[in-house]
């Protein structure tokens, strides 16, 4: 099913003619705070937040949800997975989400997921890494660059075409031709959240008729958007680093001799 999004500047307008405020003729007055009188300056402050709030309560939902595929080289060693064609960033990769899907591979499989901890535990010496058909996928801690980033191991040979799934993050409001998080079928959750922070602030007391139908539509959000039973009952992933030396994983990895788990789905 296709989902179709309205633009940061059309749902912000809607809110304003709502309320018979004037709304905003080009996106870019949006940014231009010259361009702009107070409520309309509001109505986009309100939206992102209101955007952010609810892209944290519905991070399952299936609108959230994004493929994306990365390249690797024989180079290096961590990735930055982001779909080119979106304008948000991925985080919370999804567990067996991962899959080698590089054209007429002979070893094409699912890729393992393991904590940054659990990998480190079993490898202290990752500059001692060999570098082979990639089995493993490791999403890489925050290091302060604002960047997602994933580690394959072993290290990659050659070109790979991984595969993965991720949720969205939503991001700044900087134009009116921005594209909401929320696809059309669910901005009305928006729309009103929008609307009732706005008539708070012009202190108009409307608002307080918008609260239980407010959190009604939130609601049935929240149920519409999670889809089928089969796609959100939770799946034991059995994440486990493995080792040849089961008694002693903490010991340096040892390329002539370790080998990386078998594809056992």
């Amino acid at each position: 099913m296709g989902y179709g999004y309205s633009t940061a500047r059309e749902l912000a307008n809607k809110v304003l003619l709502s309320m018979g405020m004037k709304d905003m003729l080009s996106d870019s007055d949006f940014a231009n705070t010259t361009a702009t009188d107070q409520y309309q300056r509001q109505a986009i402050i309100f939206l992102e937040m209101v955007q952010k709030r609810f892209a944290l309560n519905c991070n399952s939902s299936r609108f959230m949800q994004r493929k994306f595929t990365f390249t690797t080289n024989a180079v290096d060693t961590q990735y930055e997975p982001d779909p080119t064609d979106q304008l948000f960033p991925i985080e919370g990769f999804k567990p067996n989400s991962f899959f080698n899907v590089t054209a007429s591979g002979a070893n094409n499989q699912r890729l393992h997921v393991a904590t940054w901890s659990q990998w480190r535990e079993a490898y202290p010496r990752p500059d001692d890494m060999a570098r082979g058909f990639p089995s493993w996928l490791i999403p890489v801690p925050e290091d302060g660059t604002d960047k997602v980033k994933v580690l394959l191991f072993p290290y990659p040979n050659g070109v790979y075409t991984i595969e993965g799934q991720g949720r969205l993050e939503a991001p700044d409001l900087t134009s009116g031709a921005q594209k909401l998080l929320f696809p059309k079928k669910y901005e009305h959750l928006l729309f009103t959240y929008l609307k009732i922070f706005l008539e708070q602030s012009v202190n108009e007391g409307r608002h307080a008729d918008w609260g239980p139908m407010a959190e009604q539509i939130f609601q049935e959000v929240i149920r519409d958007a999670l889809g089928a039973a089969e796609e959100t009952e939770q799946i034991d992933i059995g994440i486990q680093l493995w080792s040849r030396h089961s008694d002693d994983s903490r010991r340096d990895y040892n390329p002539a001799t370790d080998t990386v788990p078998p594809f056992n789905p």
